[in-house]
């Protein structure tokens, strides 16, 4: 329906900007990210000595430029960075190369520059003494033996542990401390550097970074993706939404149209009605009326058969006659009586003025009647109806 497509576009606008509040957030950690750890690579770089342009031309020329740098090769537990660092030096700087016979053949034509390698194939490892400190080689894994860098050098969680160790120190045996202290029989050197100045610290710095960097496009990516597919959920359900509301509105229109058409219909059953309703009162009027008449009409037949019967009595005894029986023939006009009853039995004139005075009024009466009735039948009356009404005068 309109109400969930109007409903499902609301989520979807919701859902839009939400995505784009989570991209907006992933971009602004996105490029301060991308910043720092460009500014870290630089500073590893210039660490490792990297930045070189005629010492890089030279590696890449002989195939050294893909050489791990032995700082990049190091797994260094938790803590004792700075003490590897301070041990290491600059050798965290060294080319890893299996063999320095190769090197040494080339170093000749080497550009102006600080360059070190080390030989990853030595066996020489470090070992501990009797001073009841583990070796600061024990702190560093890698893929490859140290040999003779790390060997002879003790480690010690703090530097008190480590004085109370310094005097047990053989030739060549130093103690290396947490915190970057350095310190032998009769020396001590001490690192005191940020994290972002240790090599080792730097390059964790930009392996988070890095990593971090990498879930975060990942992030932007599926967000935007995310943002895509929403959109065009969006633009289709638009789509629909207008589809409906023209469809409602076609509906709308056809549901007049039909509302309209009823209503006539029903304007035309309710006259229908009325009118049959009237016919009907008319009908049972005109067949009351019709009843009515009949009903005169026999009571006034009544009555002329009994005047007829009366008549016929009395012009036995008054007419004398050679035709079989006396008729009297009355128009709505005149009266005509037949020539055989012109003269009257001896001795009974005055009957036979009374009964010629009778006749005449009655003419007179049905003339009367005649010229009520042409007055009566008006326009619109039926003839039956008028035919009716005169019978019921006669």
């Amino acid at each position: 329906t309109l109400v969930e497509t109007g409903a499902a576009i609301e989520n979807k606008r919701q859902a839009i900007n939400d995505t784009q509040s989570q991209l907006d957030e992933a971009r602004g950690e996105l490029q301060p990210a991308q910043g720092k750890l460009t500014s870290l690579e630089a500073l590893q770089q210039a660490a490792l000595r990297q930045d070189n342009p005629k010492l890089n031309e030279w590696l890449q020329a002989r195939g050294f430029n893909n050489q791990l740098r032995l700082a990049e090769g190091l797994r260094i537990d938790s803590g004792w960075e700075l003490a590897v660092e301070s041990v290491l030096g600059e050798s965290l700087q060294a080319i890893c190369v299996e063999g320095l016979d190769n090197v040494a053949q080339v170093l000749a034509d080497l550009p102006q520059g600080n360059l070190s390698f080390v030989d990853v194939n030595t066996t020489a490892g470090a070992v501990s003494g009797d001073l009841g400190l583990s070796a600061l080689g024990s702190k560093v894994g890698c893929d490859w033996q140290l040999g003779g860098l790390m060997q002879g050098i003790y480690a010690a969680d703090t530097l008190e542990e480590a004085l109370l160790h310094r005097s047990s120190l053989s030739p060549g045996e130093s103690i290396a401390t947490r915190d970057g202290v350095w310190l032998g029989a009769n020396w001590i050197q001490v690192r005191n550097i940020s994290a972002q100045d240790s090599i080792v610290e730097r390059r964790g710095l930009i392996a988070d970074l890095f990593l971090k960097i990498k879930i975060l496009n990942e992030n932007v990516e599926t967000l935007q993706a995310q943002r895509v597919q929403l959109q065009e959920a969006l633009k289709l359900a638009d789509r629909q939404r207008d589809s409906g509301q023209s469809e409602l509105a076609d509906k709308t229109r056809q549901l007049g149209e039909v509302k309209s058409r009823i209503s006539a219909h029903q304007a035309k059953v309710e006259e229908s009605t009325a009118r049959k309703e009237q016919l009907q009162r008319e009908l049972e009027e005109l067949g009351r009326l019709i009843n009515q008449e009949d009903n005169q009409v026999g009571e006034a037949a009544s009555r002329r058969r009994r005047r007829a019967g009366l008549a016929c009595g009395r012009s036995a005894g008054i007419w004398t006659t050679a035709s079989p029986t006396p008729r009297v023939a009355v128009s709505p006009v005149t009266l005509s009586i037949p020539a055989s009853a012109s003269r009257p039995a001896p001795g009974c004139s005055r009957l036979w003025t009374a009964w010629r005075r009778t006749r005449a009024a009655e003419s007179v009466w049905r003339l009367s009647v005649m010229r009520c009735a042409a007055s009566w039948r008006q326009p619109g009356r039926s003839p039956a109806r008028t035919r009716i009404w005169l019978m019921s005068w006669r």
